[in-house]
């Protein structure tokens, strides 16, 4: 029997988040979300930002690819909050769908290449995928974080998985 493989890539984020600035509100499902200095709701997250911006390729056209191309967002695999007298620890692994031949992962840069006028090799989409936060009611890959001091870790790797087993394809 063979099993069908998923191409993914796998983003583990660690954030650090200090109890003077940050209140745990609520975990529900796969989500975490927090209240900063009393005032702004918010959600760890990945921001996808853009790295060559031009005349030609604008912000709304690299939001535009990450929407048509990836449906806008990352899929929550696990998370975990761990909470000590000082601080607060979000361990969240996402999944990106990677079936796509034209977007590479290169540490935390993914790029997505596109044939322009007969050249495969032009990379018309360079991101740097960094640790972010949100708005409460975000529910996809948003264009700007909130500015928010985050201390934390990043790792992207790019896996394939069996497809039975996998979020898409829960056994349990």
């Amino acid at each position: 029997m063979y099993d069908t493989m998923l191409d993914l890539i796998h983003f583990d984020q660690t954030l650090i988040l200090p109890k003077y600035d940050y209140e745990l509100l609520e975990r529900e499902g796969y989500h975490v979300l927090l209240l900063y200095r009393g005032a702004t709701r918010c959600r760890p997250y990945l921001h996808f930002r853009p790295l060559n911006l031009s005349e030609r390729y604008t912000e709304y056209d690299f939001s535009e690819l990450l929407f048509e191309c990836y449906e806008g967002h990352l899929e929550v695999l696990s998370y975990s909050v761990t909470e000590t007298t000082d601080t607060i620890t979000i361990q969240t692994r996402y999944a990106l769908r990677n079936d796509d031949p034209l977007g590479k992962l290169n540490g935390l840069q993914f790029s997505y290449y596109q044939e322009i006028w007969g050249d495969e090799s032009d990379p018309v989409f360079h991101y740097q995928v960094e640790n972010a936060m949100y708005a409460e009611f975000d529910t996809s890959i948003p264009n700007r974080p909130l500015a928010l001091e985050l201390n934390g870790t990043l790792s992207g790797e790019a896996v394939k998985v069996p497809l039975v087993g996998s979020y898409l394809c829960p056994t349990e």
